[in-house]
């Protein structure tokens, strides 16, 4: 099985190498669309926030008490709290960053990382406002809230145990927090690279127009931008766009996978994402 598994990777490698040689130009156009994405979209609006965002994680102090009723409510322990501020700020793959930090410092028990993963996986909102620009404020509002409000529902449906944390001594300067920033950009720059190359190759070969529409789920900025472009009923449009927005696009998810490093995590993870994305895009849709 193990040796039909490398076979076929390997296969598609050669595949895949055959038609990066033989479509140059689109490979080129393909790269450039996605600095022009990161540069242009990503960095202005990202990369402030995470800086904010792992400065805040390090050096956040929430009253004990406030930490305890919080935990009891919402079954979590340690500093989960500080975690769930600065994610509903800075969004994913980012706050994932900070759950495993979190984790691997033992602030927080495993459950409650695991719990975190699963239900507090959120889209950069202030990304999401501005680059979805062709629903109104109104539309955008509803999916965020939805998006917070099925969040808020999860951690009391996921169990937890209890833990006490430890006072972590692994205290991150300004600029270490730059140079952390940079690091996770960049990956995120070659996960999209990688993806727009994909996307642009398939459409080289495929001309299905409904074929072609699952793309929007790939990467999410290309998502909302395409969205933005098509021609088709509002109540669709709010509907694609409000499951992307929860989804988050198969970019970002790897890049979750890719931090988590636990495909029996993932696979949870990805799970109630789309459970969420369908939830938010139905009830987005009865609003419009």
């Amino acid at each position: 099985m193990k040796k039909k598994i490398i076979i076929i990777k390997n296969t598609i490698l050669i595949i895949l190498l055959y038609l990066i040689i033989t479509n140059k130009n689109s490979i080129i156009n393909a790269v450039i669309i996605s600095i022009n994405i990161f540069i242009y979209q990503l960095l202005p609006s990202i990369f402030p926030i995470m800086i904010i965002s792992k400065s805040l994680a390090d050096n956040l102090i929430i009253p004990s008490k406030i930490k305890n009723i919080f935990n009891k409510i919402f079954k979590f322990n340690g500093n989960s709290i500080i975690l769930i501020i600065i994610a509903f700020i800075v969004g994913s793959p980012t706050c994932q960053i900070l759950y495993k930090k979190a984790y691997e410092e033992h602030q927080i028990s495993k459950l409650n990382y695991e719990k975190l993963i699963i239900s507090t996986s959120l889209i950069n909102p202030f990304f999401f406002w501005n680059i979805v620009n062709y629903l109104s404020n109104k539309t955008k509002i509803i999916i965020l809230v939805l998006n917070y409000l099925i969040t808020i529902f999860l951690w009391f449906s996921i169990k937890n145990d209890s833990f006490t944390s430890q006072n972590s001594n692994l205290k991150s300067n300004f600029l270490n927090n730059i140079n952390e920033s940079f690091k996770v950009l960049f990956n995120i720059l070659s996960i999209i690279i990688f993806f727009n190359i994909t996307l642009s190759l398939l459409h080289n070969y495929i001309n299905n127009i409904a074929i072609k529409s699952i793309f929007v789920f790939f990467e999410i900025t290309n998502g909302y931008i395409y969205l933005s472009n098509l021609v088709i009923n509002k109540s669709y449009n709010v509907i694609l766009t409000a499951f992307l927005t929860s989804f988050m696009g198969l970019c970002i998810n790897y890049q979750i996978k890719s931090i988590i490093q636990n495909n029996t995590l993932y696979k949870r993870f990805i799970k109630w994402i789309i459970i969420k994305g369908l939830i938010v895009a139905l009830i987005s849709s009865m609003f419009t």
